[in-house]
């Protein structure tokens, strides 16, 4: 069977490899965050977030390595439960959701770039949508709905 790859072109890898050293780099600021709280609501929240994180970072890892990638559609974004346990003063999601808007340029010019294929663009476009919803509910949460 024939090896399907879908980063062709240097420039579409270099658009991965962006991304990925960007969601590393927010990785990275999630685990001080995490170090340097000691309430619960805090760190379940940062738990929450470093999934979706690990989850772009292993989409894109599968796509620089041509290895394979896992596609999860649903991911948690509502923090309602979570915020409610932080206190008033706590600067936390103010700076996850700074953090979080440093990449939405990163992900537009992602999106921009003529050079990706359909498959690495829906990728990438499913996590930019990702990180809209999450940064949009870490100020302004909605509860959750339940099914019928």
């Amino acid at each position: 069977m024939k090896n399907t790859t879908f980063v062709n072109t240097r420039e579409s890898l270099d658009v991965v490899v962006e991304l990925h050293s960007h969601h590393r780099r927010f990785h990275s600021y999630l685990d001080k965050l995490a170090a340097s709280s000691n309430e619960v609501a805090v760190i379940e929240l940062l738990i929450e977030i470093r999934k979706y994180n690990m989850d772009c970072i292993e989409k894109y890892s599968g796509l620089i390595s041509r290895g394979k990638i896992k596609t999860k559609l649903s991911v948690k974004t509502s923090f309602s439960e979570n915020i409610t346990g932080l206190r008033e003063d706590d600067m936390t999601l103010w700076n996850i959701h700074g953090q979080l808007a440093r990449l939405i340029p990163v992900y537009l010019q992602a999106l921009r770039n003529k050079s990706i294929n359909k498959v690495v663009r829906a990728i990438i476009s499913n996590n930019y949508d990702q990180l809209i919803l999450i940064k949009d509910d870490l100020l302004h949460p909605l509860p959750a709905l339940e099914h019928a």
